[in-house]
């Protein structure tokens, strides 16, 4: 056998793997518009045109489906920085913005939400995914630092801090949604966010031009 015909993945393989992403996606819309209580097997088989018995060869259980929900979502951000990566450099406001409308106002973010909340309770769900949470900062992290080599060490300190701050501020504006804010309100609060953190970013850029 070859060497690349032995690294190919297998039409099996493959199929397999169509398979576990088209339930994954199913699990994602099933969580985004029912919430983590709601979303069971069978309606997850609905969503995905799936046989009960096919869902459960991939994934035994429900804890099995959402974790791997969750790796498939956590890695999200990292195909978004890649995507940003290639585009026209644009300032931190326009890059925030589209932070916030193709990453955190989604369907997948919600989804996403919805398993990190179940696991702060369900403790077999918090002890599957809090390996794949952790690794998913941490490369988020790197890739930031990635592009911005150029500073110093502090500087590197603070632009991850403030990453972390414009996440966590995201987060809660998204589930604020739940609780009736407008969406006039939400991007009235979010441009005042903007106004906040994008002169501390701009000048910790700065150093890279110094």
């Amino acid at each position: 056998m070859s060497e690349s015909s032995a690294t190919t993945p297998g039409k099996q393989e493959l199929k397999s793997a169509r398979a576990r992403k088209s339930i994954c996606e199913a699990a994602i819309h099933c969580l985004a518009k029912q919430g983590y209580a709601e979303t069971s097997i069978n309606r997850v088989v609905e969503q995905a045109g799936v046989s009960k018995g096919a869902l459960q060869y991939h994934f035994p259980s429900k804890e099995d489906l959402m974790t791997e929900t969750a790796r498939y979502l956590l890695r999200r951000p990292l195909r978004y920085a890649d995507r940003v990566r290639e585009a026209p450099p644009r300032g931190a406001r326009d890059t925030l913005r589209d932070q916030w409308k193709h990453m955190i106002d989604t369907d997948a973010y919600r989804a996403l939400l919805e398993i990190l909340m179940s696991a702060r309770t369900d403790r077999v769900l918090q002890k599957r995914i809090a390996s794949e949470l952790e690794a998913s900062i941490k490369e988020i992290d790197a890739h930031l630092l990635q592009a911005h080599s150029k500073l110093s060490s502090h500087g590197q300190t603070r632009l991850r801090r403030l990453a972390c701050a414009n996440r966590c501020f995201m987060r809660g504006l998204l589930i604020e949604q739940q609780y009736g804010i407008t969406r006039a309100e939400q991007e009235a609060v979010l441009e005042t966010w903007l106004d906040l953190i994008c002169p501390a970013l701009e000048l910790v850029r700065s150093e890279e031009n110094n």
